[in-house]
C-alpha cells in the first residue's frame, strides 16, 4: 500500500478526487444557500403584501375581538392577495392571546412572542424564522415545522390597539430543499466515484508514458547511446520531454564519439615523438656511439622533448579554457612585437620545412585617423603570442617546401588585425564552421590535416577571451587565410 501511495498515479488521482469533491461541495453549498435566500426573500415579500391587506381590513373592522378567520378569507379572495397559507394570532399589548386562526392544536401561542417590542412605529414589520411543532400537511402528524413569521401593530377605529402575529409554513420549501439535497448528495457521490475512476485512468496513461521515458533512460550506457529508443512523442508536455531526452541522448552519443576521436588524435600526436626517441635509442644500443651520433641523438631528443612539452602545454591550456579559468593580464601588447616574436619562435620549424615566412608589420607612421597609431591590444602578451604561434605553425605544417607563408599586421579603424595566409590545401568544403572545434572529425585527413584541431581551438578561446574575432576563408587561388581581429587599445599618458 505504501508503494502505491508513493506513485504519481495515486497522487494525481487523489488530487483529482479532492478538486472534484471540493468544487462539487462548494457548488452545492452555494446552490442551497442561494435557494434559501431566494425562498426567504420571496416569503418576506408575500408577507409584506399580506400585511398591507390585513392592516387595512382589521383596522376598519369594528368587531371585537377581531375576526381573524374572516380577515384571512377576505385576504385569499382578493385578486391581488398573496397565495400563501397564513396562520394568524391577535394578542394584547401585554402579550395575552385575544384570537387566533386556525383554531386547532397545537395552540398557535407557540408561534411566538416574536418580539417583545415591535417598536413605536406600527407600520414597521418585524420578521423572524421559527421552528415549532405543527401538524404536517401530508399525514397530520405533529412534526417540527419551520415558519417564517412577522409581527405588526393594529390600531382599530374603536381605539383598541393590539398586535397581529402572522406567518406561513416553510414545510413545502424545506421538503423540496431536502429532496434537492439528496439529489445533490447522490450526484456528489457519483461525481466523486466517476472522478476517481477517470483520474485513475488518465493518471495511469500519463504515468505509463513517463515510466516509458524512465525505463528507456535506465537502459542508457556509454556503449548503448546509439541504440534506438522508443520514447513518447507528441505536442504535449510528455511528448516534448521524450523528444528532448532523445535529442539529449543523440548529443551525448556525438560527444562520446568526439571524445574517442579526440583521444585517438592525442594518442597519435604523442606517439610520434615517443616513437622517434625510441628509434634513436635503439640505434644507439647497436653500438654506434661516436660523438656525432650522440650529438644527433641529443638534438633529436631535445626537439622531440620540446614537441612533447608544447603538446602538454596545449592540453593544459585547453583544459584551463574548458573549465572557465580564463584570467588574463591587462597590459598593452603591441601586435607588431607579438608577430615578430612568433616569427623568431618558429624560425627553426619553418627552416626545417623549407618555408619562407614573410612578415608585414603595421606602420606606426601611417595615418589611421587616430592619435595613437601603434597596433596595441589590451590583454595577455603570452596568450596572444600563443594564438599567433598556433596559426603560424598550422600554416607552415600544411605548406609544401618552397611555398610562401605570410603574416600581416594592420590597423583598420578601431581594430587591429593579424592575417596569416598560406598556399596549402585550404579548408575542406563544409568544414569551415567546424574548424575550431577540437572534437570535430575530419573525414579526409590528407586534405584537412591542419593538426589535431587543439591549437586552433585554443586560439579561438584566446581570441574570445580578448573580445576579438577569428575568421578563416579559402584564398581564391590556393591556401587559406586566417584573420585575428582585436579592439584597438590606446596608450594612456
Amino acid at each position: 500500500m505504501l508503494a502505491i501511495r508513493n506513485t504519481l498515479r495515486y497522487r494525481l488521482t487523489l488530487a483529482f478526487l479532492m478538486w472534484t469533491a471540493g468544487i462539487q461541495l462548494v457548488t452545492a453549498g452555494v446552490f442551497v444557500l442561494g435557494r434559501e435566500l431566494l425562498v426567504v426573500s420571496s416569503v418576506d415579500r408575500a408577507l409584506s403584501d399580506a400585511a398591507q391587506l390585513l392592516r387595512r381590513g382589521l383596522e376598519a373592522d369594528p368587531s371585537w375581538p377581531p375576526a381573524l378567520e374572516q380577515a384571512s378569507f377576505e385576504l385569499q379572495m382578493q385578486p391581488s392577495g398573496p397565495l400563501i397559507p397564513l396562520v394568524l394570532r391577535a394578542r394584547s399589548m401585554r402579550g395575552e392571546t385575544i384570537a387566533r386562526w386556525p383554531d386547532r392544536e397545537p395552540p398557535l401561542d407557540l408561534i411566538a412572542p416574536l418580539v417583545k417590542d415591535a417598536g413605536t412605529d406600527g407600520a414597521r414589520l418585524v420578521f423572524a424564522s421559527l421552528r415549532m411543532l405543527a401538524q404536517s400537511d401530508e399525514d397530520d402528524r405533529i412534526v417540527p415545522v419551520r415558519f417564517r413569521c412577522a409581527s405588526m401593530e393594529i390600531h382599530t377605529v374603536e381605539g383598541v390597539d393590539y398586535r397581529l402575529d402572522f406567518g406561513t409554513s416553510l414545510e413545502l420549501a424545506d421538503r423540496t430543499t431536502s429532496v434537492m439535497g439528496r439529489i445533490l448528495a447522490a450526484g456528489l457521490t457519483v461525481g466523486i466515484v466517476g472522478a476517481g475512476i477517470a483520474g485513475w485512468i488518465v493518471a495511469g496513461r500519463a504515468a505509463r508514458r513517463i515510466e516509458k521515458v524512465t525505463s528507456e533512460v535506465e537502459k542508457v550506457s556509454p556503449t548503448r547511446l546509439d541504440d534506438p529508443h522508443e520514447l513518447p512523442t507528441g505536442t504535449d508536455e510528455i511528448g516534448r520531454m521524450g523528444e528532448a531526452v532523445n535529442a539529449m541522448l543523440h548529443r551525448l552519443a556525438s560527444a562520446f564519439r568526439s571524445q574517442e576521436y579526440f583521444i585517438s588524435n592525442v594518442s597519435h600526436e604523442l606517439k610520434t615523438p615517443i616513437a622517434s626517441m625510441l628509434a634513436e635509442a635503439q640505434v644507439l644500443r647497436t653500438g654506434a656511439t661516436d660523438e656525432e651520433r650522440l650529438r644527433g641523438f641529443a638534438g633529436s631528443v631535445e626537439e622531440e622533448t620540446r614537441r612533447l612539452g608544447a603538446l602538454v602545454e596545449t592540453f593544459l591550456a585547453m583544459a584551463r579554457f574548458s573549465e572557465g579559468r580564463k584570467g588574463r593580464a591587462e597590459t598593452l601588447v603591441s601586435m607588431n612585437d607579438t608577430a615578430l616574436d612568433s616569427l623568431h619562435h618558429n624560425d627553426l620549424f619553418a627552416r626545417q620545412h623549407a618555408i619562407m615566412v614573410k612578415l608585414d608589420l603595421a606602420d606606426p607612421g601611417e595615418d589611421c585617423g587616430e592619435v595613437e597609431h601603434d597596433p596595441l591590444v589590451l590583454g595577455d602578451e603570452h596568450l596572444l603570442r600563443v594564438a599567433v604561434d598556433n596559426l603560424l605553425r598550422n600554416a607552415i605544417s600544411v605548406s609544401q617546401p618552397g611555398d610562401p607563408v605570410a603574416i600581416a599586421v594592420r590597423i583598420t579603424g578601431q581594430h587591429v588585425t593579424v592575417r596569416v595566409s598560406d598556399r596549402g590545401p585550404g579548408v575542406p568544403p563544409g568544414f569551415v564552421d567546424k574548424m575550431f572545434d577540437r572534437f570535430a572529425e575530419r573525414a579526409d585527413r590528407r586534405v584537412g590535416n591542419r593538426g589535431t584541431g587543439l591549437g586552433l581551438n585554443i586560439t579561438k578561446s584566446i581570441v574570445d577571451l580578448h573580445g576579438g574575432k577569428l575568421e578563416v576563408v579559402n584564398a581564391p587561388d590556393a591556401g587559406a587565410v586566417f584573420t585575428l581581429t582585436f579592439p584597438l587599445a590606446k596608450r594612456v599618458g
